[in-house]
């Protein structure tokens, strides 16, 4: 079988490479096409993968801006398409695998084209996704929130495009009841694929024993991933005085992000709290070096607010710190409060609710059971492994 895949940002991208890495143990081709961050070669090829990153797609706040918003029109970006076909003209390929709902109607028509199965792999609720990007009253999100990103228009856009496609993946069980409930298709079309780790490789990764050295005689509390407003770290920095009333010697880790607007307002945070000294920003790391973070780490924290986009996703650090054996504090958003709740393996705090965050560090805890259990989820239901088992079964539905 020939798989072509379709993704708006750049590659690799870890839920991506984990879905085409399996697809390809099973004796799969496949083309990824995604953008080129202006230094890769357009075209790699290693075994059975091949890599498309045309040289104009660059990756840039300019690039992406631009063909974003004209994009977003019509809900087709036409040069994405117009370079698809330029592609596929001279080739064959039996499944169009589409990352993310913005190219979907992409995908659908270069599968009418080419006569495809199309996949919409919807690792997010997008529509409501947008409107917490758009929060703030900086121009640019007014003229996006009442234009190409207003609520409504994607919403109805999902509704009737996702009617089109052979297949839908979710990555939680929540995303796939909204799916169905909301856009009315059958519960057999949908397969949940979740953001899972695989322990015979995130779990199997080395470990700089020296960044633990480096902070010896802490409680590390370690945040991973990206630093925006939705994340809801300022909850967290808002706790730490209530946390260091208990924890004297704790510190907050940010591990991620850029020294943007949003750093910037965290950092400011921390100073006004008087806890800037215990609020550390490492900023971006090598993904390698993320296992030892969590290592290094006491409790890996998840503090993004309940909405109607982290309502319906899941990140990929809770299962990476579960499958190190660390606990979790979640906030309560549908998804993280069911899995940690399911198998004891961390406490849930009220989403944006500094001082119920606080609580759960005054609460005596068995930190090694939480973390015991937290590999026990891993091992009995929440790894990879079982979660590529229905990546295989989709694909073999399609093929029938």
């Amino acid at each position: 079988m020939n798989i072509f895949m379709l993704l708006y940002l750049k590659y690799p991208d870890i839920r991506v490479e984990k879905e085409a890495n399996s697809l390809l143990k099973k004796g799969y081709s496949i083309t990824i096409m995604a953008a080129n961050d202006g230094n890769q070669a357009e075209i790699t090829t290693e075994g059975n993968l091949t890599i498309y990153r045309p040289h104009e797609w660059s990756y840039s706040y300019l690039w992406t801006g631009f063909h974003y918003f004209w994009g977003s029109i019509n809900f087709v970006n036409k040069w994405v398409l117009k370079k698809c076909q330029e592609y596929i003209s001279d080739k064959h390929f039996d499944v169009i695998h589409v990352h993310d709902l913005r190219l979907v109607k992409v995908g659908v028509l270069l599968a009418k084209q080419f006569d495809m199965k199309v996949i919409a792999d919807l690792h997010e609720n997008y529509p409501a996704a947008i409107k917490s990007y758009v929060m703030d009253n900086s121009i640019k999100s007014i003229i996006r929130r009442y234009s190409v990103d207003r609520y409504s228009r994607w919403v109805t856009y999902e509704k009737q495009i996702l009617q089109e496609v052979d297949a839908v993946i979710a990555v939680v069980d929540e995303a796939k009841t909204r799916i169905v409930r909301d856009c009315k298709i059958s519960s057999e079309k949908v397969y949940v694929v979740s953001n899972t780790e695989s322990m015979n490789s995130f779990g199997k990764i080395s470990i700089d024993t020296a960044v633990a050295d480096n902070y010896k005689g802490k409680f590390v509390i370690s945040y991973i991933g990206g630093v925006d407003f939705h994340r809801g770290l300022d909850t967290v920095v808002k706790a730490m005085p209530q946390i260091l009333k208990k924890k004297t010697n704790a510190i907050l880790l940010i591990v991620g992000g850029k020294d943007d607007h949003c750093e910037r307002s965290l950092k400011a945070l921390a100073k006004s709290c008087g806890v800037k000294e215990n609020v550390r920003f490492l900023g971006r790391i090598p993904f390698s070096q993320v296992p030892s973070y969590i290592v290094a780490s006491d409790v890996g924290i998840i503090s993004q607010f309940a909405s109607e986009h982290a309502n319906y996703t899941v990140p990929h650090k809770l299962f990476q710190y579960m499958v190190l054996g660390k606990p979790v504090i979640v906030s309560d958003c549908y998804p993280l409060k069911r899995i940690v709740s399911e198998y004891d393996c961390g406490l849930v705090f009220k989403s944006n609710d500094s001082v119920s965050l606080g609580e759960c560090f005054a609460k005596p805890v068995d930190s090694d059971r939480l973390g015991i259990n937290a590999l026990k989820a891993v091992r009995e239901k929440y790894n990879w492994e079982e979660d590529e088992q229905r990546l295989f079964t989709l694909y073999s539905s399609l093929m029938n």
